[in-house]
């Protein structure tokens, strides 16, 4: 199958494409530097140039797009760690996520593709204590119910769509590298009580949904990707313990996060999927 990849040299592209390319499927990997994803994946990849914060996106892409398949839309545009509380730093992710994922929908749909791949994300859920958070619990943050609405409207039979609701990554290159070095220096602490649950999923096991639900290619489907949840103070607590650091302070009077504690029983019953990847780096010390 010829699948396009776009956001192809980020943390998740640089994981699903080399899955893509060993099951024997032609890869067009899209991204704003394709000599980057050409120094990654070398002739077994055809790179091409192309950015969804670009206005012209939609044309460019139609033609990019002639001859695939389906297109897997992995692109995102995270902000450092250290500037994840700085609102403006987002701009370009929420682009991307309302304007850009529009402009694919169009050009996929006037290119012919047959599936389409979106990934998304768990955090916008909202606060659920202690609850168990499915796909019908209803998302809150206005730029993913933005860029979703914009594959729910596609009409019935034009296009069979995957929504990923991905969790939190974990794995190398992932913020989990921040969490261990402010761990290491003594820097992080445990917000509130501990006691929210958090969703996380490793990368790799994020990367093997995205293949699947390109290979299955189910129609109408929204579906969230992650391990089992952990209690944001034992999952601190256990990661001090891989990389050999002391526990994280606990700082009650901090406010307390979001508890997502998310389910994924419908990915694995409809993609036939499950984490197989520890959310704890291995041979840490």
């Amino acid at each position: 199958m010829r699948i396009a990849v776009i956001g192809a040299t980020g943390v998740l592209g640089r994981a699903v494409i080399p899955r893509l390319i060993a099951k024997q499927h032609h890869v067009l990997a899209i991204s704003p530097h394709p000599d980057k994803a050409r120094a990654l994946y070398g002739s077994t990849v055809e790179a091409a140039p192309g950015d969804l914060v670009d206005p012209e996106a939609e044309a460019h892409f139609a033609r990019r797009l002639e001859g695939c398949e389906a297109v897997l839309n992995i692109a995102t545009a995270i902000p450092k760690h250290s500037d994840l509380a700085n609102t403006t730093a987002w701009a370009k992710s929420d682009q991307i996520r309302k304007a850009g994922t529009p402009r694919l929908i169009k050009a996929a749909l006037a290119a012919g593709v047959h599936t389409f791949v979106q990934q998304s994300i768990t955090m916008s859920y909202p606060d659920s204590g202690d609850h168990w958070i499915s796909e019908e619990t209803e998302v809150v943050s206005p730029d993913i119910i933005e860029m979703e609405a914009a594959l729910r409207a596609v009409p019935s039979g034009s296009l069979r769509w995957t929504i990923l609701r991905g969790a939190s990554f974990v794995g190398p290159g992932t913020f989990q590298d921040d969490t261990i070095r402010a761990l290491k220096a003594g820097e992080l602490s445990v917000g509130c009580d501990g006691q929210a649950y958090q969703s996380y999923v490793h990368v790799d096991d994020m990367a093997e949904a995205v293949v699947l639900a390109a290979e299955k290619s189910p129609t109408g489907e929204v579906l969230n990707i992650c391990a089992e949840p952990l209690r944001e103070g034992d999952y601190l607590e256990q990661l001090a313990r891989v990389v050999g650091t002391a526990d994280a302070v606990n700082n009650p009077k901090a406010p307390c996060p979001p508890s997502q504690r998310c389910s994924n029983r419908a990915a694995m019953n409809i993609l036939g999927w499950q984490p197989i990847h520890s959310i704890l780096p291995q041979g840490l010390h």
